[in-house]
């Protein structure tokens, strides 16, 4: 977040990679040392200890970054929580609102379904992590700035996005509806060829889903994330009881398309409330 905001776009890629980086060079070098032997709990013993030097690392160099920088006033752990928990709740719910169908799958449909479904939204869940890492990582301070010194700049290139948003979401729908039965068969073999079906349903999302994170990132204020907050857990909440419903009585494919119905209502929603904030700060 530190380099976010002075907009150091190469030290945020270092800071993100650094920690996956060093772990896969960890694992691979354990690999070759061991000649391929090496035991399940090496790996994660190797992986774990990686990952918290790694981190260590980090955080001793932010912290002696922030010890240098230190002019304003401290806020206590108690003021930051009170600010920011808006925020991370809002990622827990995205988390919930994406993985939680695979758990009503395995408990109305079955183990096997779930694992079809699981498979389906692993790829799904790689496409949208364009748009979120696009908008977390990268827009989001601008779009910030923006908020308070140029609204009306704002609202022009939020429309712009949601145009580039809408293609590239068409895009990877056509690209994936057309690559799913190949891509699924190669990768994970005949067993789940199911997977395909499902994955080509939920790809009708992804327009939706990217215009989604747009909206999303325009909803940015510790007010307005609190808005996010109500509309993600409403539609969440929608979403595991009608799917619930579709799974008992009409099997995996059904709750498929109810998770595409709540992209597209999610994505009214998110812009419902945009249109909201606008009007009331008009």
């Amino acid at each position: 977040a530190r380099y976010q905001s002075t907009y150091e776009y190469k030290k945020v890629f270092l800071t993100m990679a650094t920690p996956h980086v060093a772990r896969l060079i960890a694992i691979t070098a354990l690999y070759f040392i061991s000649s391929g032997v090496a035991d399940i709990n090496d790996y994660a013993l190797t992986y774990a200890v990686t990952a918290i030097s790694a981190y260590s690392i980090l955080v001793i160099k932010l912290s002696k970054a922030h010890t240098k920088t230190k002019k304003s006033k401290t806020r206590s752990i108690a003021q930051l929580l009170r600010r920011s928990w808006p925020f991370g709740v809002v990622i827990l719910l995205n988390q919930i609102y994406f993985q939680g169908n695979i758990i009503i799958a395995g408990t109305t449909v079955s183990l096997e379904n779930a694992g079809n479904y699981a498979i389906a939204t692993s790829i799904m869940s790689a496409i949208y992590m364009f748009p979120s890492i696009f908008y977390q990582k990268f827009m989001l301070p601008k779009l910030y700035h923006l908020r308070l010194k140029s609204p009306e700049k704002l609202e022009s290139i939020y429309k712009q996005h949601i145009t580039v948003m809408l293609t590239l979401g068409s895009a990877c729908t056509v690209i994936t509806f057309i690559l799913a039965s190949w891509a699924v068969g190669i990768i994970f073999g005949e067993k789940y060829s199911h997977a395909a079906a499902i994955l080509s349903t939920l790809s009708l999302a992804a327009p939706f889903q990217f215009m989604s994170s747009a909206a999303s990132s325009n909803l940015i204020s510790h007010k307005e994330s609190k808005i996010k907050i109500k509309i993600l857990a409403t539609i969440t909440a929608a979403n595991f009881s009608v799917s619930y419903a579709a799974g008992t009585f009409y099997g995996i494919d059904a709750i498929a398309w109810v998770a595409v119905c709540s992209a597209i209502i999610l994505q009214i929603a998110y812009s419902q409330a945009i249109r909201a904030v606008k009007n009331e700060k008009a």
